[in-house]
């Protein structure tokens, strides 16, 4: 049910602003007040006029039976008061109230503007139509993200979906039977319309493509996502919609739109009337999929986003152990990162596992040199029993079972799993950050490519539609701004902590090491040990063992990230936060002092 209202919130969305949308930006500078074409625009401002009230009713009634179930969640809605009380003291309550307010204004904005498009009645109707979509955002799963950025996109993505989804249903309503009983006037008219929309069309396109980038950068860890999450696979649902709606827009580019042309310079009925009805029928094709593509938008909003691994995946492995059989299995606990073990042992001839036969598990991660966790299994009856164990980091992973029975050689195997995230993700932030920019050469150099070949993509676009290029150049423009697109977002959508692009702001020098130096001594070498190769007094009794400072996986690391840990700790393992302990620039002291572990400074001559 919770979906179904979604669904016909955002179609009635699609009716009550598309409307305007293709009345004021497509049809009336083409019809306008043609003496010609009076009748067909009399009867065409009907069904815009039917749409927009229409799409107004839907759009109020779904808002609030909407609001009424959320309420439902947290007070009782039958209780007059209570309701009241949810929709003013909360966003979502509030926002819902905003939208019925304004809707009939909008309308009303929208009835003066439609007849003379006078300047201040279409400025005012879309001031109104930006703010209804902006409370649409507030309440998306957007306004739950850090920053403005996440909003502010999701509201262009909206007003794209509105122009083009929106105009496409409006485009299907057109009076094709007045058009086909007098082609000989309209086809020019149909032509140009079908090449001003197409504009639009691209440029809304193109938004909802960057915006949708982003918005599955910040709701979707990853492609195993689409297909394991509801929230991906309602994405992946409205995403096949969307590409075959993009498919049928491409053959009115391409081949209607030109056709219609030729038409006009050289008309012949019977083409004519194959290419309209072709036209019809392609448009109503593509509108029913935008109908089903609202469908799957208000399925995914009622699903959490997908925006981290929930656990560890639970995994079985079956493995023969010398003369046993050993079955180990792996469940992930409450803990980002942590995973729990159960070991079964069974002998092949029968014979019961000797109760004090012991049992140890080493982790370590294979893609980076993380050190190894000595994990000693604890029984729980004869040939049964359970281990706990941290996974620091997403990555490939081994874990050897070590089986020591009484009197006999050890028995080892080795199974390998792949973790999706660990303790190392408690803190990190999907997001728009600009700072990767300025951290690195590259990063800006990238942009700057990025930036290049947006502005050819767009120069050969706007060649296409001058005609001083071949049509079929405009899918090439498309696929360069979306190559460009994608390395320049690639730049700014990171997956890290609020720190990590902070650089370190003290010098590179002696005075700065030995003060770090100090502090390394006082804090940290206890369990890291004097060079900081993890073997301080205390880690033997550690686990998992301190880090290697001296080892490569440090370089794969910036200083603000050490930051963070310096400040926070690592969730799940004996690394504390010192942000009660050591100052800010404390903490940069001995950052500089950790690099140098394994990058000396040169020696003064």
């Amino acid at each position: 049910m919770f979906a179904f209202l979604k669904a016909v919130h955002y179609i009635s969305l699609l009716l009550l602003c598309g409307g305007p949308v293709f009345w004021l930006a497509v049809w009336r500078p083409i019809y306008g007040d043609r003496a010609d074409a009076v009748a067909v625009s009399t009867r065409f401002a009907l069904r815009v006029r039917l749409g927009v009230v229409l799409g107004a009713i839907l759009f109020v009634i779904s808002g609030c039976a909407e609001a009424v179930r959320a309420a439902s969640q947290v007070v009782d809605p039958t209780v007059f008061e209570e309701l009241w009380l949810f929709l003013t003291a909360s966003r979502y309550g509030q926002m819902s109230l905003y939208k019925a307010l304004i809707t009939p204004v909008f309308v009303g904005g929208f009835l003066l503007a439609y007849r003379r498009a006078a300047i201040m009645a279409v400025a005012f109707s879309s001031v109104i139509g930006l703010a209804l979509l902006c409370s649409i955002s507030l309440t998306s799963h957007a306004a739950a993200r850090p920053g403005v950025f996440p909003l502010l996109s999701d509201s262009v993505h909206l007003l794209a979906v509105v122009m083009w989804g929106g105009g496409l249903l409006y485009f299907a309503g057109l009076p094709w039977r007045s058009f086909n009983a007098d082609l000989s006037t309209h086809t020019r008219l149909i032509g140009r319309l079908v090449e001003r929309f197409s504009t639009l069309a691209i440029i809304a396109v193109l938004a909802i493509a960057a915006t949708g980038v982003i918005a599955s950068f910040l709701h979707i860890y990853g492609l195993a996502a689409l297909g394991i999450t509801p929230y991906g696979q309602a994405l992946l649902g409205k995403l096949a919609v969307f590409g075959a709606a993009l498919g049928i827009a491409g053959v009115h580019l391409l081949v209607i739109g030109p056709g219609l042309k030729r038409q006009a310079r050289r008309f012949a009925t019977s083409k004519a009337v194959r290419l309209v009805q072709r036209l019809q029928r392609l448009v109503q094709i593509e509108a029913g999929l935008i109908v089903i593509g609202m469908m799957f938008a208000g399925a995914l909003t009622t699903f959490n986003p997908a925006e981290r691994p929930g656990h560890i995946v639970r995994k079985d492995w079956r493995e023969p152990l010398g003369a046993m059989q050993l079955h180990l299995a792996m469940a992930p606990t409450n803990e980002i990162g942590g995973v729990e073990f159960e070991i079964a042992l069974q002998q092949q001839n029968g014979t019961p596992v000797p109760p004090d036969t012991q049992v140890s598990l080493y982790m370590r991660m294979v893609d980076h040199d993380m050190g190894i966790s000595d994990i000693a299994a604890t029984p729980l009856s004869p040939g049964k029993y359970t281990a706990v164990g941290l996974v620091s980091m997403a990555g490939d992973w081994q874990v050897e079972v070590s089986v020591q029975p009484p009197q006999a050689p050890a028995l080892h195997t080795t199974v390998d799993f792949e973790a999706p995230s660990g303790a190392l993700d408690l803190g990190r932030l999907r997001r728009f950050d600009l700072a990767p920019i300025a951290f690195s050469w590259v990063n800006a150099l990238s942009c700057v490519l990025s930036s290049l070949i947006v502005a050819l993509a767009i120069f050969v676009i706007w060649a296409s539609k001058r005609s001083k290029l071949p049509l079929w150049a405009i899918p090439f423009g498309l696929i360069l701004m979306a190559g460009g697109g994608v390395l320049g977002l690639s730049v700014v959508l990171v997956d890290a902590y609020p720190t990590t692009y902070i650089k370190n702001p003290l010098p590179l020098e002696s005075e700065v090491m030995v003060r770090g130096r100090a502090l390394f001594q006082a804090h940290c070498s206890v369990c890291h040990g004097q060079a900081g190769r993890g073997d301080g007094p205390a880690a033997a009794g550690l686990n998992p063992k301190p880090a290697d400072l001296t080892s490569a996986h440090v370089d794969n690391h910036t200083d603000g990230d050490i930051f963070w840990w310096l400040n926070y700790g690592i969730a799940g393992s004996a690394m504390p936060g010192f942000k009660d302990t050591l100052s800010t620039i404390e903490y940069w002291e001995l950052i500089r002092f950790i690099r140098s572990l394994r990058h000396p400074l040169p020696k003064a001559t």
